[in-house]
């Protein structure tokens, strides 16, 4: 619901689970705002999603994932068909979709950027900000080297979140992995971590 100045109701729509707004009567009003990061466009039916357009109606974009398969092998779908649990502002990811994931066959067109160090992953992101995760990597060496527990990293990923929020907000969320594997490097277990 979208209330005016006065708290009167003046747009109102129920959601169908893959995000078609059902409007409940007519309106004078206009409300663009679907999903996270989705513009309806009265034109066409569709949701704009920044780097493509989705159909709330089949629950897929119309168009092919532009990092391809390494945002998963069906290349079309939605928040890995679950929009209940997930979003995805810009229409590229989900947030879990470094987990459990496979690792590209091949490398991508970005050159080694952002990403899990020594996969291929990283060569399909393309970065807007690479002084920015060199800075974050750097962050999660120097933690990890001097034995610092959590909080050192989510120093690390809150940092990086303000300058580059998307991938900030990807490490905040999945980075712990990476991070443990940096302190079994350096020899660092929980138990020793200040």
């Amino acid at each position: 619901k979208l209330v005016g100045t006065n708290g009167a109701v003046v747009w109102s729509a129920r959601y169908q689970a893959f995000g078609e707004a059902q409007l409940d009567g007519s309106y004078a009003i206009e409300n663009p705002l679907r999903f996270a990061g989705q513009y309806y466009d009265s034109e066409t039916g569709l949701h704009y999603n920044y780097f493509r357009y989705y159909d709330p109606k089949v629950g897929r974009y119309l168009s092919s994932d532009p990092i391809g398969l390494a945002g998963g092998l069906n290349t079309y779908t939605y928040v890995e068909n679950n929009p209940l649990r997930w979003s995805d502002p810009t229409g590229l990811i989900p947030p879990d979709w470094w987990d459990d994931k496979p690792q590209s066959p091949a490398g991508g067109p970005f050159g080694p950027k952002c990403g899990p160090e020594g996969s291929t992953l990283a060569t399909w992101i393309p970065d807007i900000s690479p002084d920015a995760c060199t800075e974050h990597d750097k962050c999660y060496e120097s933690c990890a080297r001097e034995c610092k527990g959590e909080n050192c990293r989510l120093v690390c990923d809150t940092t990086l979140q303000g300058k580059n929020r998307l991938y900030g907000t990807a490490t905040k969320r999945r980075g712990k992995k990476t991070y443990d594997d940096l302190k079994k490097r350096y020899g660092c277990d929980d138990e020793d971590c200040n």
